[in-house]
């Protein structure tokens, strides 16, 4: 038994020491990125501190009003687009325990990552990944389109940007029912935001490097914020989606999808 947890501790140091040296090695990438974005002038409102408590608060109440929202559809389905770094154990048991059925979608790996977290939690509940090896989640979400699937709630909190969620916004209106809800994150989120987080903070670049590619975009369509684009002009005016006023806020813009309307 001994043996067996200094082989686990073992096991857990190498793999530390190997992340750490990961870092190392990757950290003269950093130092050329910023070289190379050294004379762009990067708006001091853009680069975000995670851990000031005005943020922790927004985030806080930002989840309280997402679970709120979930739980009016009781027993329905739940579908989210893009799941992070970590599940919220928390919101997914709250669900679980009202019935709710969760699916998610994002790159396999993130899923396979969730899963290994959500069992060694407390978490009892079905839940659904539906990962994509190559490409991104809009390939997922046509196949699903495919299938007839319906969600009750869609939450898309994914790439943020305009060639990735275009179609996947569209994808995910005919993925909800009538009178659903659809949820978009980061509604004030911009590459510009982004860039200058990696350009801040070494750890941002490290996640980020290989998932973003500023070349695609010019530097006026970096500074727009992409997501409030595709809410205004597709959502709105070509989805007829309203905006819930009370649950959207700066940040998270809530849209309902009308109802059918029975002649």
């Amino acid at each position: 038994m001994k043996s067996k947890q200094i082989l686990i501790r073992s096991i857990g140091l190498a793999a530390y020491a190997l992340n750490a040296i990961r870092k190392i090695v990757r950290f003269p990438g950093w130092i050329i990125f910023r070289i190379e974005n050294s004379g762009i002038r990067f708006p001091k409102s853009e680069v975000i501190n995670p851990n000031c408590p005005p943020l922790n608060n927004i985030l806080r109440d930002k989840e309280t009003d997402i679970i709120e929202i979930l739980l009016k559809a009781r027993g329905g389905k739940f579908l989210e687009i893009g799941i992070g770094a970590s599940p919220h154990v928390e919101r997914l048991r709250i669900l679980a325990e009202n019935g709710v059925e969760y699916t998610a979608c994002d790159f396999q790996n993130v899923c396979d990552l969730h899963k290994c977290i959500l069992e060694k939690s407390d978490f009892v509940g079905k839940a659904r990944f539906l990962g994509n090896r190559v490409g991104n989640y809009v390939w997922t979400l046509f196949e699903m389109q495919q299938r007839g699937e319906v969600f009750d709630t869609v939450y898309l909190d994914g790439h943020h940007t305009f060639y990735v969620d275009l179609p996947a916004i569209m994808i995910a209106h005919r993925l909800l029912k009538p009178g659903g809800y659809l949820l978009v994150d980061d509604v004030d989120w911009s590459l510009q935001t982004l860039r200058s987080n990696m350009f801040a903070r070494y750890r941002e670049w490290l996640f980020y490097r290989k998932l973003y590619d500023f070349r695609e975009y010019s530097p006026e369509q970096q500074v727009l914020k992409h997501m409030k684009l595709i809410v205004d002009q597709v959502a709105i005016k070509e989805l007829g989606c309203e905006i819930d006023q009370e649950f959207s806020s700066s940040n998270l813009c809530v849209l309902k999808k009308r109802a059918q309307i029975n002649l």
